[in-house]
């Protein structure tokens, strides 16, 4: 669902995405995999992908892999959504 929803808003002529974490109780190698995706999808065409930090324990699946550092997190001081965004 997520995947198509960022279709659907990339079509719609969004030039941002922020994904916001923070309620995610648990992501697999799946979740990964799509935020992976969306990552390289954002980078080949030029539109901005923003991933606001999820709990701890979700954050520490991306420590763990190494994917921490590769992805654009929002810096934490800047947490807050902004209006105009398109958020999913």
């Amino acid at each position: 669902m997520l995947a198509a929803r960022i279709a659907e808003l990339r079509h719609a002529g969004f030039r941002q995405v922020v994904l916001d974490l923070s309620g995610l109780l648990f992501i697999d190698s799946s979740g990964l995999h799509m935020i992976l995706d969306c990552d390289a999808e954002a980078r080949k065409d030029g539109f901005a992908l923003e991933l606001i930090p999820g709990s701890r324990a979700i954050q520490r699946i991306f420590e763990i892999t190494g994917l921490e550092g590769r992805l654009p997190f929002r810096n934490t001081a800047d947490a807050s959504t902004h209006p105009g965004r398109a958020t999913s």
